[in-house]
């Protein structure tokens, strides 16, 4: 008899109910997830794109109102001194106030309090009272509800720090600085107030440089092919230390003597004074022979009180606070730093630019140039110092 052999059972299926609904659904999933990271990749994108138009036009405005330059710098100097307002307010000192205006009209509203705060600090920099008054009286008419005219009981403001008594504070060396009481207002108040006080401070006397007498003696110093430097002294507030320069001319002391250091202002230090020195014993074309830790025996005990205003001659101070009046600084910018410390006794009557042109010459090595202080090469020899 004939027929069909039978077929042996199918296998039971092994698949778990999860993989059987991943069979089914596994289109579907894949497209799910592609649409939540696409929207994902989407959103990431359209905030990327967002921030830098942000960034972009709050670029633009620390650009206009050159506040860029002082917050992108890399002085390590301006970041440990924490000078950094300094240098902000120098930025503000070169800002163009027609490239600022020019701004506030080119982006809106949003920028535009801001703007016109740092023009009314400028003029008030500048003491032009009536135009900073101007300023604010503006933000205030055209933003009256914002954060620099509404008044606050803790507006932004510096605190000055509550003074200890000294024997609480030598007993308590780790108590946290106290400080004064916020003061309630508003901004452009405060700003009201700094301009009235403005218009009526009168620069205390002793902060004026002094007036040269007629007769006060004058001597010529001769820096070679760079010019001649006049200086007068003041024996009058400083008797010793002008009669010690005297003899010192008398003996041709700095004759063929190198200015053997300047000092100068260089993009890694914006805060270094302009200055430069002279007196140690440099009479050697070779430098290496300079000695310039030699001790002067040329010394005086005497506190003149004068500043160093620009054009300052001044006694470098030895360990002991003496001056040496043969080792002499020159100050080329405004020196207050060292009042105190070194004893200012004349003032350059004329060739401060001369001065300044000796500060600018090229350094012995890459190292000082960076720093902008060392020996100046080509040598910057003094041939005389002859009185008037």
């Amino acid at each position: 008899m004939s027929g069909t052999a039978p077929q042996p059972a199918a296998a039971p299926s092994t698949s778990t109910p999860f993989e059987l609904l991943w069979e089914r659904h596994r289109g579907k999933f894949n497209l799910l997830v592609t649409l939540i990271l696409g929207g994902i990749l989407l959103y990431y994108g359209l905030r990327y794109f967002e921030q830098r138009a942000i960034d972009q036009t709050w670029s633009g405005f620390a650009s206009a109102a050159l506040l860029d330059e002082a917050y992108a710098s890399s002085d390590e100097s301006l970041q440990m001194s924490g000078a950094l307002e300094t240098s902000l307010v120098g930025a503000l000192a070169k800002a163009d106030p027609a490239k600022m205006e020019s701004f506030t009209r080119e982006h809106g509203t949003v920028k535009v309090p801001y703007l016109k705060w740092i023009l009314a600090n400028k003029a008030l920099s500048e003491r032009k009272w009536d135009e900073a008054e101007s300023i604010v009286t503006e933000v205030e008419q055209m933003y009256p509800t914002h954060h620099l005219c509404l008044e606050s009981d803790y507006p932004v403001q510096a605190r000055g720090q509550v003074r200890d008594d000294p024997a609480k504070a030598k007993a308590n060396p780790l108590k946290e600085p106290e400080l004064k009481p916020a003061k309630r207002g508003a901004l452009t108040r405060m700003f009201r107030e700094q301009i009235q006080a403005g218009r009526i401070f009168a620069e205390p006397a002793h902060f004026a440089k002094p007036a040269i007498p007629a007769d006060a003696p004058k001597y010529r110093i001769k820096f070679g092919e760079m010019g001649d430097v006049v200086v007068v002294l003041l024996p009058g507030v400083a008797p010793l230390h002008c009669a010690k320069f005297q003899e010192l001319v008398g003996l041709n002391f700095w004759n063929d003597r190198n200015v053997d250091e300047v000092q100068r202002q260089t993009s890694q230090n914006k805060f270094r004074p302009t200055q430069l020195h002279f007196g140690f014993d440099t009479r050697s074309e070779n430098a290496s022979e300079w000695d310039l830790t030699k001790p002067s025996t040329h010394l005086v005990e005497e506190v003149t009180g004068l500043s160093h205003f620009p054009g300052a001659l001044a006694a470098r101070a030895d360990s002991d606070g003496k001056s040496c009046v043969d080792r002499l600084w020159i100050s080329v910018d405004d020196l207050a730093s060292q009042d105190g410390h070194r004893q200012v006794f004349g003032y350059i009557e004329s060739g401060l630019e001369i001065a300044r042109k000796i500060c600018e010459t090229s350094l012995a090595s890459t190292e000082e140039e960076q720093s902008g202080q060392g020996k100046p090469l080509p040598r910057v020899k003094i041939v005389s110092v002859t009185r008037e």
